[in-house]
């Protein structure tokens, strides 16, 4: 009956180890998932970091292009200012050879009346 008594201790002992390794076995797992969990959470606020700066990026390329229209817009209205005004001092510059030519014509006729006077 005693060695009946020690092998049920010895078989109920090893089932005590082989319990003992799987609850360490479980915690260790268990550890990992915790860690896992770590990582997910610190890879789900890099991403959702990425989507804050994605948004921040579309706003900004929003604002350039709406800028970049501003200026084409602006350029194309400098542009046309600038070809009206060519054209005014065309006309200016003209009109000054015009009035030039007839005051040189007008000398010309005031220096031939003065000889034969």
């Amino acid at each position: 009956a005693s060695s009946q008594v020690r092998a049920k201790e010895a078989e109920m002992s090893e089932q005590a180890r082989h319990h003992e390794g799987r609850v360490r076995d479980m915690q260790s797992q268990l550890e990992q998932a915790r860690h896992q969990e770590e990582r997910f959470r610190g890879v789900k606020s890099q991403l959702e970091q990425a989507r804050h700066h994605e948004v921040r990026l579309m706003d900004m390329q929003a604002q350039l292009e709406q800028a970049s229209s501003q200026v084409q817009a602006r350029d194309a209205q400098l542009s046309e200012q600038a070809r009206h005004h060519e054209g005014r001092l065309r006309i200016l510059q003209s009109q000054l050879d015009q009035v030039s030519s007839q005051i040189r014509a007008k000398e010309a006729e005031l220096s031939e009346q003065a000889r034969h006077h």
